[in-house]
């Protein structure tokens, strides 16, 4: 039965072609989807479901963040994703968690070579989450980014167009380095805390 259950569960997330009741044998399908399973999630490639290996599974499918979920947490996730320029949500979007959202979560982990699931798991929260905070750096992508160029072309400093794009590049971290220089600022490229602070300070001052 636990063989049964272990390839249903693969079947939820998308792995594997078993049918709608599989049978109780683990032959070397089973092992072919379970080594697909790990190498998606860089777990040991044994086809053996070990215990890293079936908790993994389980964080999955017991994911609040997967489709047919609903609450404010996806709410917030899809505010998210739009805040980092992924997906085309509404400014309130609802709390449902359906395929269109699983196409963007898609989206995002393509983009940052997150494994591809279209389920936020752990490691796709935690990305979404560095992102939103500083510092903002080479690679990274948001709105924030658009606000960030927007502030420093006030200031004087870069040659950004009206309407500059989500990317932080390389262009930007010679901008942000040449703001950082002229304020006395630590040189690094990278918009951190004190960066941010002394940008908003002088754009409020």
């Amino acid at each position: 039965e636990h063989v049964v259950e272990l390839k249903k569960k693969l079947s939820e997330l998308g792995f594997g072609n078993f049918p709608k009741n599989p049978s109780e044998s683990y032959g070397s399908v089973t092992a072919g989807v379970v080594k697909s399973f790990q190498e998606t999630f860089g777990l040991k490639v044994t086809g053996t479901a070990d215990q890293a290996t079936l908790e993994k599974i389980d964080e999955l499918v017991n994911s609040k963040y997967r489709p047919g979920q609903r609450g404010e947490h996806v709410r917030e996730l899809k505010k998210n994703l739009t805040q980092l320029g992924f997906g085309n949500f509404p400014s309130n979007p609802s709390t449902g968690y359906g395929s269109v959202t699983a196409g963007v979560v898609k989206e995002f982990q393509e983009h940052y070579k997150l494994p591809v699931t279209g389920i936020a798991d752990q490691a796709t929260l935690d990305k979404i989450e560095e992102l939103l905070n500083p510092p903002y750096k080479n690679g990274h992508r948001g709105l924030h980014i658009v606000q960030l160029k927007k502030d420093l072309t006030s200031l004087g400093f870069g040659n950004f167009p009206k309407e500059p794009s989500l990317s932080y590049g390389s262009v930007t971290s010679g901008v942000v380095k040449e703001f950082q220089r002229t304020f006395g600022l630590k040189v690094t490229g990278t918009a951190d805390q004190v960066t941010l602070e002394k940008i908003d300070e002088l754009i409020n001052s």
